[in-house]
C-alpha cells in the first residue's frame, strides 16, 4: 500500500511541475511568434482578450498548484502514519520475545558482587499519551 501511495506522490509532484510550467512555456511561445499554443490563434499581435484573462488564469494556476499540494501533503503523512506503523510493530514484534523475562536476582548470594550478571535484558515499558507505548531495553553487564 505504501509503495501505491509513493507513486502517487510522485505522479502528484509531476503534475505540480506541469502546472507550473504551462504559463511560461505559454508565454515562451507566443513571444517567439507562436499560437501561445491555441490561446491566440493569431499570434500576439492579433490576440484579443479581455482585461481580466491574465488574472483568470494565474488564479486558476495558484488553485491547481494549491489542490495538488494539498494532495501531496495528505499522501504524505498517510505514508508517514504507515510507515510509522509498520515500523512499531516490526518493533513490538521484536521485544516481544523478550517480554518473558524476569529481572534476575541481584541479592549477595546469587552474585558475589551484588550486580546482574553480564548480557541480561531488562525490559521498561512505558504509556505515552495516546495509547502509544514505548520500550526502553536496558543491557547489563
Amino acid at each position: 500500500m505504501a509503495l501505491f501511495l509513493k507513486a502517487v506522490r510522485v505522479l502528484l509532484i509531476l503534475a505540480a511541475l506541469v502546472i507550473a510550467a504551462a504559463p511560461p512555456a505559454v508565454l515562451i511561445n507566443l513571444l517567439a511568434g507562436g499560437t501561445g499554443y491555441g490561446l491566440c490563434e493569431e499570434g500576439l499581435a492579433g490576440c484579443d482578450t479581455g482585461f481580466a484573462a491574465g488574472p483568470a488564469l494565474a488564479l486558476r494556476v495558484f488553485i491547481g498548484l494549491f489542490l495538488v499540494t494539498v494532495g501531496v501533503r495528505l499522501v504524505s503523512r498517510i505514508i508517514a502514519r504507515l510507515e510509522g506503523q509498520q515500523r512499531r510493530d516490526e518493533e513490538a514484534a521484536y521485544y516481544d520475545d523478550f517480554s518473558d523475562l524476569q529481572d534476575p536476582p541481584t541479592t549477595a548470594s546469587a552474585n558475589c558482587s551484588g550486580h546482574r550478571p553480564a548480557g541480561l535484558v531488562r525490559i521498561d515499558q512505558e504509556r505515552q499519551p495516546g495509547g502509544a507505548s514505548s520500550s526502553m531495553v536496558w543491557l547489563t553487564r
